[in-house]
């Protein structure tokens, strides 16, 4: 992952941080994360965690992560992360009793879940294991974290057998999460097919369930909400899904790569970068690097450039405003995107393909502007509705430079005039103000919704 940042950002400064690997605890993450926004601009991982919570941002690596960038005091001005390779082994349906088998789940497919094989509803999901790998199945529920009441179990068969190969049973009586981990290794040098069955024990309340299959490959599988534990986290934090560096166009989404949304709704990745370039393959790594783990340092180097074109972004400047300037940094990104897949932020692409030239262009050399962006800041806020209220009242406005003054023409709108109405007054500054608070604002015809992007002449 450095040597994608190197590449981009030759000039960055590289920072490491360890947290023991397999054996490393979510607290150890949580410390090298810590660690690493105290002291750097931009932090990039691709460490993907499960069952370490609800995989709606609240998980404790998640909730950390967030705090750590949002953090006043700390430098991080950043934090990108992998969404994750996990769209094509996710599921994610509600309890469905098997007919016939009522004590076991019912996989078919459905409008979010695939059926690979086209093998029509079953009581298990078959899952092709490569020549020695290691199956992990892991199963969590919608109950409260550390206080389910329904106990559910996963079992690991033969194929097509009653032969049991592996089985997790954990307890679940109101004072446990609602989680299972099931773990099985084909030692053999052939690919072997088991089948995965997950049943209620005793009387349950039906839940959903999000099942992820590490190295394997299962048969019923839902690409949405394929989002893990970090990946989710919400407070600025940038997940980036990937596109193939060999796929014409580069429109298209790996299909490995995770789709949100989060399970409270948000959409994820935020972005997308590419992967599938060449790296020197030190130690023995794999080339080309395929999957998220290679698309997030193409989006850390992009920003680490934005913030040398940009040092006032940075931590210690003059004016240092750490929430304007995560902001700022990241919305020079995000609104110059490459927008790909159905119009707008969406749970494939995010924002889109980021467009490093576009995005320096906005933060660097003034060639564009955001309307209602009246200072220039990169974000939208209720500064710049105090500055236009100071502009209706003969007063004089603080803005970043190059900025077009109040009142200039802007591709044939005047710089201000928020509502389009022929004038830079008061008005315009109660309706940016609203829009900043998520209310509904009223504007002539053909104006722009404010945050759009404006080309300078």
């Amino acid at each position: 992952m450095l040597e994608i940042v190197h590449d981009l950002a030759p000039g960055a400064e590289l920072w490491f941080a360890g947290f023991g690997g397999t054996s490393g605890t979510a607290l150890d993450f949580n410390a090298a994360v810590n660690c690493l926004a105290q002291r750097v601009d931009v932090v990039v991982d691709d460490v993907n965690w499960f069952n370490a919570g609800p995989y709606d941002g609240s998980s404790i690596v998640s909730r950390n992560t967030a705090a750590a960038l949002n953090s006043p005091t700390n430098r991080v001005r950043a934090h990108v992360t992998a969404v994750g390779n996990q769209a094509a082994a996710h599921y994610q349906e509600p309890y469905q009793p098997c007919p016939g088998e009522a004590a076991f789940h019912r996989f078919a497919a459905t409008e979010q879940t695939l059926d690979r094989g086209g093998l029509g509803p079953r009581c298990d999901n078959p899952v092709l294991v490569p020549a020695g790998s290691t199956l992990r199945v892991l199963v969590q529920w919608n109950d409260p974290w550390g206080a389910s009441c329904n106990d559910y179990d996963v079992y690991i068969f033969a194929h097509d057998s009653p032969t049991a190969l592996a089985a997790s049973q954990n307890f679940q009586f109101c004072a446990q999460n609602p989680t299972e981990l099931a773990v099985w290794q084909n030692v053999s040098t052939s690919p072997v097919t088991v089948d995965v069955v997950l049943a209620p024990i005793g009387q349950v309340e039906p839940r959903t369930f999000d099942i992820f299959f590490l190295g394997g490959i299962p048969n019923y599988y839902t690409p949405a909400s394929s989002v893990p534990n970090q990946a989710d986290a919400g407070g600025g934090v940038l997940a980036v899904g990937a596109i193939n560096a060999f796929e014409d166009g580069h429109d298209e989404i790996a299909p490995y790569s995770s789709r949100g949304p989060t399970n409270d709704g948000r959409t994820k990745p935020d972005v997308t970068g590419i992967d599938g370039v060449s790296v020197t393959g030190a130690g023995g790594f794999a080339s080309p690097f395929l999957g998220t783990s290679a698309a997030a340092p193409h989006i850390a180097g992009i920003l680490a450039l934005l913030l040398e074109c940009r040092p006032g972004l940075k931590a210690g400047e003059p004016g240092d405003a750490p929430a304007q300037d995560r902001s700022a940094l990241a919305n020079a990104l995000l609104l110059t995107a490459a927008d790909l897949g159905p119009p707008g932020t969406d749970n494939t692409y995010g924002a889109g393909r980021a467009d490093a030239l576009a995005a320096g262009r906005l933060a660097c050399q003034g060639s564009a502007v955001l309307w209602g962006d009246v200072d220039c800041s990169l974000t939208l806020d209720s500064a710049d509705a105090l500055a236009l209220l100071r502009a209706s009242m003969g007063l004089g406005v603080v803005q970043n430079e190059p900025c077009p003054d109040t009142g200039q023409n802007v591709g044939g709108r005047l710089w201000g005039d928020v509502d389009c109405s022929g004038r830079v007054d008061a008005t315009d500054s109660q309706k940016l103000l609203r829009f900043t608070l998520g209310l509904s604002i009223q504007q002539g015809p053909g104006c722009l919704r404010p945050g759009t992007l404006v080309a300078l002449d």
